[in-house]
């Protein structure tokens, strides 16, 4: 039995004022049926603090503080395990609109849904669209259109019992987040919510330190597991090249370090190829013709 409808889990380190931030906000949200639950991976700032601080003002709250730094994906697999909502929302650096949460809670309750994933593009139709089966054709679509997106931690509400079956089969060291969202589309349903909900943190967007093995190495490992359940090899390709593509475009002014990398791991002739090339370009000129320029800012 779940105790809660929606846990929303909030890894952190060293950001103790955007944490603030994030716990006064929900704080004053009145959240049915909700717990919130956050981490700190060993913060060296005063994090500790205000976390104390809100345990004193929220009921359905609860902290934990790692002896060391496990890692963003290992924080949000702890996470899991400590949740006791039928969902799980993991929170980043990004806050939503007032209202939006509650209104998210309510269509959760409606569709009863596998995967909530939310478009934080800037282009919205406001519409809820709900898909009762998802075509294996319509996921492949879904993920080369949106591939960042369904790793976007904010824009994505799994359903615990759906992601607690893949964490027995596969074993990710990072990206968890896109298996997870991957995992709920393979499972069960989906409910597209193209409304500009998220509030996105763009001024602190981070690859982290491991950011190529996440690219080349974790994400097409992700897509090499779900061909062997249902998907094509053409479909795993695009999936795998289009990524390949989006990141070396935002690698585009690390570009020489992103080659030598390749070269040093014996990957380049996997990863420079026509079609990731293609995509590279394609991903380019998007940029070019877009008012949006946020993923060019400093990673």
């Amino acid at each position: 039995m779940n105790k809660y409808l929606l846990s929303i889990c909030i890894p952190t380190f060293n950001r103790s004022e955007k944490l603030d931030i994030q716990l006064n906000f929900l704080e004053g949200e009145m959240l049915a049926n909700t717990q919130v639950i956050v981490i700190d991976n060993a913060s060296t700032d005063d994090t500790e603090v205000i976390l104390e601080k809100h345990k004193q003002k929220m009921k359905e709250y609860e902290y934990y503080i790692n002896k060391e730094n496990i890692g963003a994906d290992g924080s949000i697999r702890k996470l899991l395990n400590l949740a006791s909502g039928e969902y799980v929302l993991f929170l980043g650096d990004d806050l939503f609109q007032k209202g939006a949460l509650n209104q998210i809670i309510g269509y959760i309750e409606k569709y009863k849904p596998s995967l909530v994933h939310i478009n934080n593009s800037s282009i919205c139709d406001n519409s809820i669209n709900y898909y009762e089966e998802v075509t294996k054709d319509y996921v492949s679509k879904l993920i080369q259109n949106e591939l960042s997106s369904f790793m976007f931690m904010s824009g994505n509400i799994y359903k615990r019992d759906c992601i607690n079956k893949i964490n027995q089969v596969v074993e990710l060291k990072y990206s968890t987040t896109l298996l997870y969202s991957m995992c709920c589309l393979e499972y069960g349903n989906l409910l597209y919510i193209d409304m500009p909900y998220i509030i996105q943190d763009n001024d602190n967007v981070t690859w982290g330190r491991h950011r190529y093995e996440v690219w080349f190495e974790s994400i097409p490992k992700i897509f090499d597991h779900f061909q062997e359940y249902s998907y094509t090899r053409k479909q795993i390709n695009i999936m795998k090249n289009k990524n390949y593509g989006f990141f070396l475009f935002c690698c585009t002014r690390k570009m020489f370090s992103t080659i030598v990398y390749l070269i040093k791991t014996r990957m380049f002739c996997k990863i420079i190829n026509i079609s990731s090339i293609f995509y590279y370009f394609e991903f380019l000129v998007k940029r070019i013709f877009s008012k949006n320029k946020s993923v060019w800012r400093k990673k």
